[in-house]
């Protein structure tokens, strides 16, 4: 990461310990080309990403949906309200995969606040998300539905990290559009979805569902 120049990277690669192994995978002089090189290590990242290392399937959840043991009272609960009054499963569901990955992969703009910490180490800035990809004014503020594996241990949560707990989250879903106290960052073409901003949901049914979505973290 961070690295100046595609010529860095595969410097950096030509001079490992493993530049052998990757020539005897990729042919012999496949380091010597930058541009033909750097695409190969894209390869061999997205290859090494594919596997089950990134996708064990290992957390409470999916042993419960093997039958192996059971969700508590609070995490069956919380289920319940992400498939239903929580309405989450309207987004964060996977379809045609044999594997739950709890995202639809769709753009939105869901109306996130701008995260104040950001403005004041970079200064006045917004992120126009998926609209400044395509420059399409519609796409501003847009973000691809993240999937909720592992989520509660990858805070900060939003693409600007404005959430530090999945509490935060639940209760911005919550109150989005009655008393939450901060404007979208992009406010403008915020999408109007019955199951964001007015969910009428309890501080016990919050807990519930944060119950639930710490089941989805790989053991």
């Amino acid at each position: 990461m961070n690295n100046a120049s595609k010529e860095d990277v595969v410097a950096l690669v030509r001079a490992s310990s493993y530049a052998s192994d990757f020539e005897a995978i990729f042919g012999a002089g496949s380091l010597d080309d930058a541009e033909i090189a750097y695409d190969l290590i894209a390869d061999a990242i997205a290859a090494f990403e594919r596997t089950e290392t990134f996708s064990p399937f290992s957390s409470k959840f999916d042993q419960v949906q093997n039958g192996t043991i059971l969700f508590t009272l609070a995490e069956a609960r919380g289920e319940r309200l992400f498939n239903g009054k929580a309405q989450c499963i309207l987004c964060h569901n996977t379809v045609d995969i044999d594997e739950q990955l709890f995202s639809d992969f769709e753009f939105r703009n869901i109306g996130v606040p701008a995260n104040p910490t950001l403005i004041t180490i970079l200064g006045p800035f917004i992120d126009n998300g998926r609209g400044d990809v395509t420059g399409r004014a519609r796409d501003n503020g847009r973000f691809r539905t993240p999937t909720l594996r592992n989520i509660a241990i990858t805070a900060p949560y939003m693409h600007n990290g404005v959430f530090t707990s999945l509490t935060e989250v639940v209760e911005f879903y919550n109150t989005r559009d009655t008393t939450f106290p901060d404007p979208p960052e992009v406010s403008d073409n915020v999408d109007d979805f019955a199951s964001i901003g007015e969910l009428g949901l309890t501080n016990n049914e919050i807990a519930d569902i944060v119950e639930f979505l710490e089941t989805l973290s790989d053991q």
